[in-house]
């Protein structure tokens, strides 16, 4: 299975996938854009997207790719989010003068550099990549690198501490996506990723709700997005446990009813909660 991911080896992506598949072939990609674009051209049969953070909220690029792109959603994973400092081996923890790593990484670890306000943070577009770096260009920027301990043990850095992350109940939650002429029907597909939108008149999204609790459905997800273009119009996103049988095609047709677009992103096994 090739398996497109944003980031390096090594990066949190990496170890989404590796939980989920088991074997792949990884298929590393610059950005989001260009993760799609590989599934979508046949140079991956799988992407691995991270669409939440139980700290940071949802990733919001990938919810407009999800609705934007040809894609479907066929399965889900979690990854807890452990921050290890990593540096070249022999280096000491004083001898660090500066860190690289993706500026998310450093919002979520403050407490480190407010105990070592002398390190400079120097911000680099992955938190795999600051790791592969270190250790291949001798004339990079940092000296240290916040990241992954699958980036460390892949690139041969040293980890001098683990567990540099504010908040220890950090996970990730990714979104497996496949080409949407691949979409399958299961009966082992419990969950559902879907969004849509609604007209502006008082009560469209009490009616719109009301459509999953009359069919005893769980909602474990709702938020909203601007629409591109559209000023002051939103798209919402939600998922649902229950999405399988005739209650749920019915619930489907009734949505519809209520509302002007309505995209199923995908429907999948659940993976087990963190």
């Amino acid at each position: 299975m090739r398996v497109a991911v944003q980031g390096e080896p090594g990066c949190f992506s990496h170890a989404a996938a590796l939980g989920h598949f088991g074997v792949l072939t990884l298929v590393p990609c610059r950005d989001f854009v260009s993760l799609f674009e590989a599934v979508l051209d046949g140079r991956a049969d799988r992407g691995c997207v991270p669409v939440e953070n139980a700290l940071a909220g949802a990733v919001t690029e990938n919810l407009d790719l999800l609705v934007r792109s040809p894609v479907t959603a066929v399965g889900e994973a979690y990854v807890r989010v452990e921050m290890c400092l990593a540096v070249r081996p022999g280096t000491r923890l004083e001898d660090v003068t500066a860190v690289g790593s993706h500026p998310v990484a450093f919002r979520q670890c403050r407490r480190f550099f407010d105990a070592h306000p002398e390190v400079e943070e120097v911000v680099a577009y992955d938190t795999a990549g600051s790791i592969r770096d270190l250790m291949m260009d001798p004339d990079v920027a940092w000296n240290g690198a916040i990241g992954p301990a699958l980036a460390a043990d892949l690139y041969g850095a040293e980890t001098l501490e683990r567990g540099l992350e504010d908040h220890p109940r950090n996970f990730t939650r990714f979104l497996v996506v496949a080409r949407a002429s691949e979409a399958r029907r299961s009966a082992r597909s419990p969950k559902a990723s879907l969004a849509f939108t609604l007209p502006h008149r008082p009560g469209a999204l009490h009616d719109a709700l009301g459509v999953f609790a009359d069919a005893g459905l769980d909602l474990t997800r709702l938020e909203s997005r601007p629409i591109p273009g559209r000023p002051w119009e939103y798209r919402f996103f939600a998922d649902v446990r229950g999405a399988s049988g005739e209650g749920w095609e019915r619930t489907l047709h009734a949505l519809h009813a209520r509302s002007d677009d309505v995209r199923v992103i995908g429907r999948y096994p659940e993976a087990p909660a963190p």
